[in-house]
């Protein structure tokens, strides 16, 4: 329950950083 709460503070704080990584990732480099 406490590693959800901290998932979901960051995916709230900090959404568009996250999405700037998952997009940096190498599997979505094709």
């Amino acid at each position: 329950e406490e590693n959800m709460e901290m998932k979901r503070e960051k995916s709230e704080r900090g959404e568009a950083l996250s999405w700037n990584d998952y997009m940096s990732l190498p599997f979505t480099q094709n």
